[in-house]
């Protein structure tokens, strides 16, 4: 874990409504694994706003440079649109508990909902750079929300995508291919990582225990501190309740007491 001034290289609308910001620093672009955050404080005014705010690696880009995505909710992500290439930002990291894959499976199956694209798209481009087979699965509300399309290219994967009206891919959602794909490969040994709304992750958790299937989640919750000292982004599972910001954010999804 660091605590350090990145750079910022560039700061890129993607939609309407999410960014892509990319960020030089040598210790965390170097360490960071696929599902590990980082907690930044968006501003020099430590009362505005007060709290950091933690965001996924989405990318790797070289041995110094990363990348985040963010969307548009709140005050802090409103003065993030107004940083520029040369600004710098404290950020803290990496964070959590990421993603671990299993060995001995044949395929690896990634689905995720909206901006949950942001971590997985950073285990799928580790996959395949280690030469497994990838399946990313990827549903947004309209095609127009739809992240990353042309970066998906360059690391030659085509998802399967849905999209809430139909507009690209399927109408219905990222769920709805996940239950379709897993019952037409029923013979295959697969392993799936999701990311995205609480609720469908809660889906896809009953998806996957139907059909037999091992599930990782990264849970999106609201942190303040990032440390695991304030106790705000618990999350109760069989064990007691573990906090995102240190147990997680990634969880087998089989520990989970989804509510």
């Amino acid at each position: 874990m660091h605590q350090e001034k990145a750079a910022i290289i560039k700061n890129k609308k993607i939609t309407d409504q999410c960014w892509r910001l990319q960020l030089c620093s040598k210790n965390i672009a170097r360490q960071a694994q696929p599902g590990q955050f980082l907690h930044v404080k968006i501003s020099s005014n430590s009362q505005k706003p007060f709290l950091r705010r933690p965001f996924a690696v989405h990318s790797i880009e070289k041995k110094d440079e990363f990348s985040i995505l963010y969307k548009i909710r709140g005050e802090a992500t409103k003065l993030m649109r107004e940083l520029k290439k040369g600004d710098k930002i404290d950020t803290i990291g990496p964070l959590g508990a990421g993603f671990q894959p299993s060995v001995n499976v044949q395929k690896y199956v990634l689905v995720a909902g909206g901006i949950g694209l942001a971590p997985l798209f950073f285990l799928t481009k580790e996959l395949i750079d280690n030469k497994k087979e990838v399946v990313l699965i990827y549903g947004a509300r309209t095609k127009n929300e739809l992240l990353c399309t042309k970066e998906l290219s360059k690391v030659k994967i085509k998802p399967l995508l849905a999209t809430d009206d139909g507009s690209q891919g399927i109408k219905g959602n990222a769920n709805n291919l996940l239950n379709n794909y897993l019952a037409k490969n029923k013979k295959e040994k697969i392993e799936v990582f999701a990311a995205g709304p609480r609720m469908m992750l809660k889906e896809t958790a009953r998806i996957c225990k139907k059909a037999g299937v091992n599930l990782e989640v990264s849970m999106d919750e609201i942190m303040a501190c990032g440390v695991g000292v304030c106790l705000g982004c618990a999350v109760k599972t069989k064990n007691g309740y573990k906090l995102a910001c240190k147990d997680g954010p990634v969880f087998k999804a089989e520990d989970i007491i989804w509510e």
